[in-house]
């Protein structure tokens, strides 16, 4: 719980920064400031010189990467409508959300990398709100197929680089399913520089993996796609965002559906600073 003398002890703190005044116009009131800040604090047990750091490197990445403004549903219309991102109303046997990313359609649908990260971002604003997503965080499932080549090494650096350390998001747990040769040896060097509790949280499996998955994740908690008990219209999921759409004609994909306090985000919802 985050104790308002470390709220004002951190706004006084940015207000130091020169960064400041974009985050006040980034939170267009102050009650809309407190929220955000807080997310921060509780991600860091209310240490507010590391809540400090985080923010700046939140900061700087974002806009870097994506931009100073606050992104709505409209934004990444076309990205979502891809399908390579699913948030299934359902966790890990450790009560941390699901979220499935599929890198063969970033690959397919020749996704831009600031797509994605709009993308990936949209949904983790909105987690970092509630407190759960500081305590217990994200569980992420990362499928790979065959046409992910060391050439696209660069692309999934990006992006477990846009999540760690960045968004006030735990990382809680990491699937990563049918990595490539390139992947596996740059993890097997990598991991041995990495904090043992972050190592020990990324789990790499290929081939028949679907018992592992059902003992750490648990079977009703698997889509179906996945070969779990999980069955999810993922079009449905998508008019919840856009309700213009017409999937009278049959589609491919992952069946997925929005869950907690997202269902009812719109087109023109604001996704942070609620």
């Amino acid at each position: 719980m985050v104790d308002f003398s470390h709220l004002h002890e951190f706004k006084e703190l940015l207000d130091t920064k020169p960064f400041s005044h974009e985050i006040h116009n980034f939170c267009s009131s102050t009650h809309n400031l407190d929220s955000f800040l807080t997310s921060f604090l509780r991600y860091k047990n209310n240490n507010v010189k590391s809540s400090m750091k985080m923010l700046q490197n939140y900061w700087h990445f974002r806009s870097e990467k994506i931009g100073t403004t606050r992104l709505s549903a409209s934004d990444i219309r076309n990205p979502l409508l891809s399908k390579f991102i699913s948030i299934p109303d359902a966790t890990d046997v450790e009560n941390r959300q699901m979220v499935i990313i599929f890198f063969d359609r970033i690959l397919e649908n020749h996704l831009t990398q600031p797509d994605i990260l709009k993308t990936i971002w949209f949904f983790l604003e909105n987690m970092m709100e509630l407190p759960i997503y500081q305590e217990k965080g994200i569980c992420l499932v990362s499928i790979f197929e065959n046409s992910m080549s060391s050439g696209n090494k660069g692309l999934v650096e990006l992006i477990f680089e846009s999540i760690q350390n960045k968004v006030p998001v735990k990382l809680g747990s990491v699937f990563l399913l049918n990595p490539p040769p390139w992947l596996r040896f740059f993890w097997a060097l990598s991991s041995n520089f990495m904090k043992s509790k972050l190592v020990k949280r990324v789990t790499l499996l290929s081939g028949d993996y679907q018992m592992q998955l059902f003992d750490m994740i648990g079977r009703n908690n698997l889509i179906s796609e996945l070969g779990g008990d999980l069955e999810f219209d993922q079009d449905e999921w998508l008019r919840a965002f856009y309700p213009d759409l017409d999937f009278s004609r049959p589609r491919h994909g992952l069946y997925s559906s929005l869950s907690g306090s997202m269902t009812s985000f719109d087109s023109q919802v604001d996704i942070i600073c609620q």
